[in-house]
């Protein structure tokens, strides 16, 4: 297939700061040897090769296998399967392709228009979103892959998370394609699971620890609940519904429950609050926690709400862009150091 261009600036999409954000662990930055930046990841059983300008955003179809029906249901909103393509060198029209990726990014919302109100409601968010940090959006995944896949991030950082998930795809997914020197290889649906006693002994092999326990046990929780269609339940139903029914989910906590809800349940209001999270809330929006070392279901749930209180239906993105600004200040923050020590290491060699 060759590339095909949609009209999403960079402005409207970033797609370092989403794709490496800690949202999904299935993406992959390469340069090529012009050094420009590309993105290899898949996505409901499709291969992706994505990069971007500042005007447009470019997509290539590497590989693929047929999707679920009851996902493409669930994610597309759609009753009639796409046909088969009888004119392109991908399996269905290139328009199914472009809804794919509209859904995944969320491209039907206006993510100027949300940075706008988060700017007006909180200095905090000015001050961090001022010509940076623009184009975070939440993905729309797969119910099933961010479940397992959060339950790998357990004490957890987001390289190990991404061996982790793409293990879980080479043991029980089915191969898409060799690209550039690594398998890819589709997320298993909870059918992909069935007849194997052995998930958890499997995955403990494969280091996942105390994990394995909460995935298999969860994976056949999953199945007993109805699969893809309880994951449609879990949308349908109102936010506090949604979390107190992952929270009877082996492995899953309250944060794990929000991150599933935000990420792959269409509940944007739901805020995960992890370590950064907290370091954001009490240094800028609940003072009154400066001198709090732990997070309690009581603090979880102070925090949670004020962010909603004052970012309103959409508080989990806006949590998000927060959180990505965290991690890439702190990226930026390194980066000076080291290049200061650099500076200085020069000008010792020339005095």
């Amino acid at each position: 297939m060759a590339w095909r261009r949609l009209n999403i600036k960079q402005n409207d999409l970033s797609l370092s700061l989403t794709l490496l954000g800690g949202q999904s662990f299935r993406w992959t930055k390469i340069e090529n040897e012009s050094k420009e930046e590309q993105f290899l990841g898949v996505f409901a059983n499709v291969l992706w090769r994505l990069k971007q300008s500042e005007e447009f955003l470019f997509y290539r179809v590497e590989g693929e296998t047929h999707c679920d029906e009851s996902f493409l249901k669930l994610k597309l909103k759609i009753e009639n399967f796409p046909k088969p393509s009888s004119t392109t060198s991908t399996l269905y029209e290139e328009s199914y392709y472009d809804k794919l990726l509209e859904v995944y990014f969320r491209l039907d919302t206006d993510v100027k228009g949300l940075y706008k109100q988060w700017q007006a409601a909180h200095s905090h968010f000015k001050e961090i979103t001022n010509e940076k940090f623009l184009g975070v959006r939440v993905l729309n995944q797969s119910p099933i892959e961010n479940i397992l896949s959060f339950i790998c991030s357990q004490n957890n950082n987001i390289k190990r998370i991404s061996t982790m998930v793409s293990k879980i795809c080479e043991l029980y997914g089915k191969k898409i394609k060799e690209a550039d020197g690594i398998e890819y290889f589709t997320f298993p649906e909870i059918s992909d699971f069935e007849n194997d006693s052995q998930i958890e002994i499997k995955l403990r092999k494969a280091s996942f620890g105390y994990r394995a326990k909460y995935i298999a046990n969860s994976i056949r929780e999953i199945k007993n609940k109805g699969g893809n269609k309880w994951c449609a339940e879990l949308e349908s139903m109102s936010y506090t519904q949604a979390h107190e029914e992952l929270l009877c989910l082996s492995g899953i906590g309250p944060k794990v429950a929000d991150c599933i809800c935000l990420m792959s349940l269409n509940h944007l209001n739901a805020i995960p609050v992890d370590t950064h999270v907290f370091k954001i809330a009490k240094t800028y929006y609940l003072t009154n926690l400066k001198a709090t070392k732990t997070v309690t279901k009581q603090t979880y749930n102070e925090i949670a709400e004020h962010f909603r209180k004052v970012y309103g239906p959409y508080a989990g993105w806006a949590q998000t862009v927060l959180f990505c600004a965290d991690l890439k200040q702190f990226d930026l923050k390194k980066k000076n150091i080291n290049m200061q020590k650099e500076i200085s290491r020069k000008k010792m060699k020339i005095e």
